[in-house]
């Protein structure tokens, strides 16, 4: 019996997935394509921005309105992120009884995709939030920006460090680092850190 129960436990675990620990997420400094958490994706999006703020003439007001709203929402979502792991220890020891609680572990795993829907709608309010405090003009740089980056690779704003076409040389508009061959002293091309 005791057999057949960690079978169970096993092969359940397996399909709700091992909860990653008291990491916000540990895709967010792995990747940063469409399979990346919401932090990731929401980190990029701020990031485009700020490093862009010459050519989207961007305000004091406006650059720390969009710092606000990346930070709040980061919270949020790393905090629903903890429910979601705290909501896997307590579906782990349920099924560690003796007999399960069926009902009880159902509820857990509703809470578990509660909170996940939770984390896509903070993500989406964020976005828009951060939209909202761009005007028309800007927003629709932003799009022209976007579009070039995902057709060609290539940012169309002349020098920009943050999509690749920077030269070496150049100074980063996030870090203040200066950009060239990685490991000597310099900040890789495209990248932030």
């Amino acid at each position: 019996m005791k057999k057949l129960t960690l079978a169970v436990m096993l092969v359940f675990g397996l399909m709700l997935g091992n909860p990653t620990g008291a990491q916000a997420c540990p895709k967010c400094s792995q990747d940063s394509g469409k399979n990346a958490c919401k932090i990731a994706k929401l980190k990029k999006e701020a990031v485009l921005l700020l490093t862009h703020k010459e050519h989207l003439a961007l305000t004091d007001e406006q650059t720390n309105k969009i710092k606000d709203v990346k930070h709040q929402a980061m919270k949020d979502i790393i905090q629903q992120n903890a429910n979601i792991d705290v909501i896997m220890i307590d579906v782990q020891s349920a099924m560690w009884k003796e007999k399960i609680d069926l009902e009880q572990v159902n509820k857990l795993i509703d809470s578990k995709y509660g909170a996940k829907v939770k984390i896509a709608k903070a993500y989406v309010k964020a976005v828009s939030d951060i939209q909202s405090v761009l005007n028309d003009e800007q927003r629709k740089k932003v799009q022209e920006i976007k579009t070039s980056v995902a057709l060609s690779g290539n940012c169309p704003v002349k020098g920009c460090a943050s999509c690749r076409g920077a030269s070496d040389g150049s100074i980063c508009p996030i870090t203040g680092k200066p950009i060239g061959p990685k490991g000597q002293g310099y900040q890789a091309k495209g990248s932030t850190k």
